[in-house]
């Protein structure tokens, strides 16, 4: 980790000084990557689902790298709204996240229950159902599953509640502290596209400058679970291939230890007991679940 330097702190930045207005600029892209990214998005068509979207502020990782006990290997941020931009619980974390190289912080999402429900947490923990009383729009929002949907819901009823959605604030709260502290998840790409297939095969395996970071972490996080009595558990959730191109070590561990706990590959989209247990056999789930209660 020492050789590689954390770009993303300069996010934070403007002119090599400290910026307290961060947060209201019109684009968020580091200067390594800029020039890469407007010549990415010049060759694309204005409506071509592979653009980079550099008015939301990037998400190369989510979580603290020496602390996580579950490290999800994700493909890249969703396009959302920049609501959480407004909340300032959110900007505090994800500044002290980023700053730090994931070294400081936690799942920054997971905060506390205002930042579960931003917009840019959707893609993850899912969506609420909500009554038409209770809606702003006067109309039921109907509930929707997001990759960590199964393990949220799995979790809050392991601490004594019912699924997640149904638990009352302390029970979800309580969730929330878990996720903090124990889950990370590192995007292969750190800005937010629509559609992963087409900026993948756009980049044809030319990184951004800033990705060499990511997979500085991803290299950390196996040293981690090489070393340790009570490993990480790193699954491989998205983009499989490239996250093999990008850390080779990746597939050379699996085609030693196909049944390892320490590594895991997702074959689905979400996280689910059967897409776990399928590949690694009875228990994998239960030892994922086992890392995030602890």
């Amino acid at each position: 980790m020492a050789k590689v330097k954390n770009p993303w702190e300069t996010l934070f930045e403007h002119e090599g000084q400290q910026d307290p207005n961060w947060h209201v600029r019109e684009h968020f892209v580091l200067d390594c990557d800029a020039a890469v990214v407007q010549s990415f998005n010049a060759e694309l068509p204005e409506a071509s689902s592979a653009r980079v979207e550099i008015g939301l502020p990037p998400e190369p990782f989510i979580g603290n790298i020496n602390a996580a006990s579950v490290i999800l290997l994700a493909s890249h941020p969703m396009i959302g709204g920049n609501e959480a931009l407004d909340n300032e619980v959110w900007r505090k974390a994800y500044r002290k996240n980023l700053r730090s190289g994931g070294n400081k912080g936690g799942f920054y999402y997971a905060k506390d229950l205002s930042t579960m429900e931003l917009p840019g947490a959707q893609g993850l923990f899912g969506v609420r159902r909500i009554e038409a009383e209770d809606s702003p729009t006067g109309e039921v929002q109907q509930a929707q599953a997001g990759v960590l949907t199964p393990l949220l819901n799995d979790l809050s009823e392991k601490l004594g509640g019912e699924g997640f959605n149904h638990a009352d604030d302390d029970l979800r709260a309580e969730v929330a502290r878990k996720l903090y502290k124990n889950l990370m998840v590192i995007n292969l790409f750190p800005y937010a596209v629509d559609y992963s297939r087409d900026v993948f095969a756009q980049q044809e395996g030319n990184w951004l400058p800033s990705q060499r970071y990511q997979r500085a972490l991803v290299k950390k996080a196996l040293k981690r679970a090489k070393e340790e009595k009570y490993p990480p558990l790193v699954i491989v959730s998205r983009r499989q291939q490239e996250w093999y191109s990008a850390v080779p070590k990746l597939q050379h561990k699996f085609g030693k230890r196909p049944k390892s706990l320490a590594l895991m590959q997702n074959p689905g989209m979400v996280v689910t007991q059967n897409a776990l247990d399928s590949v690694h056999g009875r228990g994998a789930y239960k030892q994922v679940l086992k890392r995030l209660r602890a």
